[in-house]
């Protein structure tokens, strides 16, 4: 214990500077939206590497879960396109497929390798970035329904702020009608 105090008396200026100096890049990233951004980029970078490897690790574990909901999926979807009929018209002498004709988005597969769900404000980490093609504010949705949306990339990496985010807000309507705005009130389910 002496020995602890003396490391303290001997120290307290390099340690004030350090407390000093850890609040002020504190306030530096929470408040200047540029360093924020910069910082949150360069932490996908770093850190997505490290999640990649965490994940594959809980998914090795986890595949029979995943492989049952993979099948119910396939069966509905399966369902759903027996259900559909393949047209097809013709627009001067061009046949045209109304299945790709009609088609009004891409998907694009990710894999969610790091997600938070118990703060206010919830991020989830996906291994695609701008090289896949993604970019900011697009949809992040699965077979269940919406996620989120992407917040910001990086070449490999994607941060999604997710709908259990307090800053939140999407148009939503449900299915007798009603539309207002999705938004989680913060507190945990």
């Amino acid at each position: 214990m002496q020995q602890l105090i003396y490391f303290f008396q001997k120290f307290k200026y390099f340690l004030f500077f350090l407390l000093l100096q850890f609040i002020a890049l504190t306030l530096i990233f929470n408040n200047l939206n540029f360093q924020n951004s910069k910082y949150v980029n360069s932490a996908n970078a770093l850190t997505g590497g490290l999640y990649s490897k965490v994940s594959d690790m809980s998914d090795y574990f986890s595949l029979k879960a995943t492989n049952t909901q993979l099948i119910e999926e396939n069966t509905l979807l399966r369902n759903f396109l027996n259900q559909k009929t393949n047209t097809s018209f013709k627009v001067d002498s061009i046949v045209i497929d109304t299945v790709k004709y009609y088609q009004k988005y891409t998907y694009t597969s990710a894999k969610i390798i790091n997600n938070s769900y118990s703060k206010a404000f919830n991020f989830l980490t996906i291994n695609k970035g701008t090289i896949a093609g993604l970019s900011k504010e697009m949809a992040v949705v699965n077979g269940k329904g919406i996620i989120g949306f992407t917040d910001n990339l990086s070449p490999n990496y994607g941060r999604i702020q997710s709908i259990l985010n307090k800053n939140t807000k999407i148009n939503a309507r449900l299915k007798n009608g009603y539309f207002g705005t999705l938004q989680w009130n913060g507190f945990r389910l």
